[in-house]
Parts: C-alpha cells; sequence; structure tokens
C-alpha cells in the first residue's frame, strides 16, 4: 500500500465508519456535520483504500495570550477533534500515527494548536496521545480533551494557571 491520504468524506463513506468504528462514529452526528459550516467530516485513505476518519471543528479565535481568563475554556486557533478512528482491520500498523502526522502538518500551517476529546475512562487512548506529545485538559469526569501547541507561549500560559497537566 503507498501513503495516506486525507480526503474530503461522503455520506456513504460516514455510514461505513459508523458500521465499522460505532463506538466514535455515529450516523445520528451526520446532520450536525452537514448542517455546520465549521465541522468537518474528513476521510483516512491508503491507495483510495477507506482506513478511517476525522470529524474536527474549526476555531478561528485569536486571544492575547498574556491576558487568558482563568476559566476552563480557553479558545485559541486550533482544531478540535470531535471524532478519529481507523477501522479495526487497519489498526496496529502505525496507520493512526501517520494520519495524526497529517493532521498535525497541516494543522501547523493554519492553527496553533490541535485537540482531540477522549473518554476519560480510555487510558489506552490518553496514553497513546500523551507518546505524541499530547499534554491532557480534563474537562469532566467522563470526557478528557488532549492538546499538543505548535505555540509555547499558550502552553506555558495554560500550565501557569494550572489548566493543563
Amino acid at each position: 500500500m503507498g501513503d495516506l491520504a486525507l480526503v474530503e468524506g461522503k455520506k456513504e463513506e460516514y455510514r461505513v465508519l459508523c458500521d465499522g468504528i460505532p463506538e466514535i462514529f455515529k450516523i445520528e452526528n451526520y446532520p450536525q456535520i452537514q448542517e455546520n459550516p465549521k465541522l468537518r467530516f474528513i476521510t483516512v485513505k491508503k491507495d483510495d483504500v477507506l482506513i478511517g476518519g476525522v470529524v474536527y471543528l474549526i476555531t478561528d479565535h485569536r486571544p492575547d495570550p498574556e491576558s487568558f481568563p482563568s476559566s476552563r475554556l480557553i479558545l485559541f486557533p486550533a482544531i478540535y477533534g470531535e471524532m478519529f478512528g481507523i477501522l479495526p482491520e487497519y489498526r496496529l500498523r502505525g496507520l493512526g500515527t501517520q494520519t495524526l502526522d497529517l493532521i498535525e502538518n497541516y494543522v501547523k500551517r493554519e492553527y496553533d494548536a490541535v485537540l482531540f476529546a477522549a473518554k476519560a475512562r480510555n487510558e489506552r487512548v490518553i496514553q497513546w496521545f500523551a507518546k505524541r506529545g499530547y499534554l491532557n485538559r480534563s474537562d469532566s469526569v467522563s470526557r478528557m480533551t488532549i492538546v499538543k501547541f505548535f505555540e509555547d507561549k499558550y502552553e506555558q500560559k495554560l500550565r501557569e494557571n494550572n489548566l493543563i497537566r
């Protein structure tokens, strides 16, 4: 198999991901993806074969890093990965890592960070992201936000305010 590609996704491809990774992709979420102009569905393909997908939200909010509020909701130019998964038959081959590298290379060009939502109890996924330089920011007992900054000014300010660990 050749190189990976991120390609704008279609509804039928989303359905395949819902069938293959139902714990991440839910068919009832598709109308929201279509209706919200800031949400994107991108497929991950290898030699034109669907192997996974990503649903992300774009934010262009640009606060002054010197004046962060003390609230836990801090927005900055970023991509928020709402859903990210590789179909089971393609896992454990390094394709998730390669996909994450592609996403990060894309994000770095225009945004300051990439974030992903994860279930707080899914230690394996949280550790996988941690190995790749992502930091934990707990949102609730059940949900965790994992973040990687491309601008040091944000990470330092969040650490100073104990908003990431």
